[in-house]
């Protein structure tokens, strides 16, 4: 793995997730959220071993349910038909798609769509509000680095051929 997709994966990507249980807290269905997380870790697990395809099209399925979200509205186009063409470009063609995705589009959708929670859980608004603003820049930093860098490895690998 290029070290830049490692550190977007880690610090970028991965930690989104934590929004959600900022999320439950705020509802009080923090029983609900770990119960379902703790049911999908174990149906995985098990999974994992002894049907590996049914996994795969399980998580196929709950990926383009979960990204329709983003999808832009466009008339007579059901947002889950982009979410299944994402999916499936990425799957099928390229994951870089998919990367660039989750951090140009899902990543930043999320925070803005739970803002709101996450600022009614800090405790310090300002500071809150600086860091996110920093981490957008940063995001934003970073998308602009790794398409360069995506362009050059592709100048690189078409000199060799």
């Amino acid at each position: 793995m290029i070290p830049i997709y490692k550190n977007i994966l880690t610090t970028v990507i991965a930690p989104h997730g934590i929004t959600d249980m900022i999320h439950a807290v705020q509802y009080n269905i923090t029983t609900e959220l770990l119960a379902l997380n703790g049911a999908v870790l174990g149906g995985s697990v098990i999974m994992a071993n002894s049907a590996p395809m049914l996994l795969d099209g399980a998580f196929i399925v709950a990926s383009v349910v979960h990204f329709r979200h983003d999808m832009p509205t466009i008339k007579h186009v059901p947002k889950s038909a982009l979410s299944t063409l994402l999916i499936g470009s990425s799957v099928l063609y390229d994951p870089n798609i998919f990367f660039l995705y989750m951090v140009a589009t899902h990543v930043p959708n999320h925070y803005m769509t739970n803002w709101r929670y996450i600022r009614e859980n800090t405790k310090k608004k300002r500071r809150a509000d600086n860091s996110f603003h920093a981490g957008a820049l940063f995001m934003r930093r970073i998308i602009s680095c790794s398409l360069r860098m995506s362009a050059g490895v592709r100048l690189l690998q078409g000199a060799r051929n």
